[in-house]
């Protein structure tokens, strides 16, 4: 008797195992055909053009800043409005040429009014050195009058 019971778990543990490795082959099969059967939105989209032949340029765009070798400032000795300008940036200048125009109407009027002032001061000269005289002559008469005794003034 303990021969056939142990003869009966022997066969029941290798039924079990061959149940186990049929499930197993059962699910690699199925696995495989999901595999092959793979569904649309699982497909890649790839976009198919010709190819065209087109002329290239080797176009490269730097940033930076750049720096003269020499530099020169004009400073005009007044200030006033720019009129007309007579030379471009990079032309050639030599000595004594004319540059710029500058609006010089307010300096003519001051030149105006100072020679207005010089005229008002030259009248007033005039004015002094005349009351002056009359003063030095009306002076030389009193001291006549004085020397010869002829005034109130003692």
């Amino acid at each position: 008797m303990g021969k056939k019971i142990v003869l009966l778990v022997l066969i029941v543990a290798f039924a079990a195992i061959a149940v186990f490795a049929w499930q197993r082959y059962q699910e690699s099969v199925k696995e495989e055909e999901r595999k092959a059967q793979k569904k649309p939105e699982d497909a890649v989209v790839v976009n198919v053009v010709r190819p065209e032949r087109v002329t290239m340029l080797d176009e490269r765009v730097y940033s930076g800043t750049t720096q003269a070798w020499s530099a020169f400032d004009v400073d005009p000795e007044v200030s006033a409005r720019l009129v007309s300008l007579k030379f471009d940036i990079g032309d050639q200048i030599k000595k004594g040429d004319l540059i710029a125009k500058l609006d010089d109407s307010n300096y003519l009027q001051s030149v105006l009014q100072a020679e207005a002032e010089l005229e008002v001061a030259k009248a007033k000269a005039l004015e002094v050195n005349a009351l002056r005289d009359l003063r030095h002559s009306e002076f030389e008469r009193q001291k006549l009058l004085h020397e010869s005794n002829a005034t109130s003034y003692s």
